[in-house]
């Protein structure tokens, strides 16, 4: 009589309690012949446990991932400031002064290369007592202002000037990392689907 593996036995006290008095279906299980290597049942109950774990993160790294991508999408974007179109062309401009390095009839104030960043220019205003919306230093302010009404070009937003508006600064960011989402997101769709694949193996 072959022994019994030391595997069925440590299932069947667990399954059972006892070894004595097994059900036939125990004990009509194949026997195991002496020099065969023993299934490590185990093991395979520890891969799908993993497979199962590595799964459950798996998705929920999808479900934030997706929310990610659907905040960034909700976000505004515009086109980068095009700088080498923002020379002063006609006649009657030409003594038009920028409003942050003072540069007459060159560009316009959103295409000063000068000083570039948002927050410089927006510094630039406070210093000289300039009207955000205007660019002028001498205005009511508020609703007072001429250019009150006006839309930003950027953000299509009032308040504020177009030259000091920071979407197009922000936008690359914002689009970067909605890539970023993306490609992450394909990531774990396909981690996904090994694991279900590796998953169908160990079942069947």
């Amino acid at each position: 009589m072959h022994a019994i593996n030391t595997v069925q036995l440590r299932t069947a006290k667990q399954s059972f309690g006892n070894v004595t008095g097994l059900p036939q279906k125990v004990d009509e299980r194949a026997p195991i012949e002496e020099g065969e290597p023993v299934p490590d049942e185990d093991s395979d109950e520890a891969a799908l446990r993993r497979i199962q774990r590595e799964m459950n993160h798996a998705r929920q790294a999808l479900h934030d991932f997706e929310m990610i991508i659907k905040q960034l999408r909700d976000q505004p974007t515009c086109a980068p400031r095009r700088f080498e179109r923002g020379n002063i062309r006609k006649s009657e401009e030409c003594n038009m002064r920028c409003a942050f390095c003072e540069a007459i009839g060159v560009h316009y104030s959103d295409s000063c290369t000068t000083i570039v960043r948002e927050a410089q220019r927006k510094e630039v205003l406070i210093q000289r007592s300039k009207c955000e919306m205007c660019l002028e230093r001498y205005c009511m302010r508020g609703a007072h202002c001429r250019k009150y009404m006006t839309r930003c070009f950027h953000c299509r937003g009032y308040g504020h000037h177009s030259a000091i508006c920071d979407l197009p600064e922000r936008s690359p960011e914002i689009i970067q990392r909605l890539d970023h989402a993306r490609e992450a997101r394909e990531g774990c769709l396909r981690k996904l689907e090994l694991l279900e694949r590796e998953l169908h193996i160990y079942r069947h």
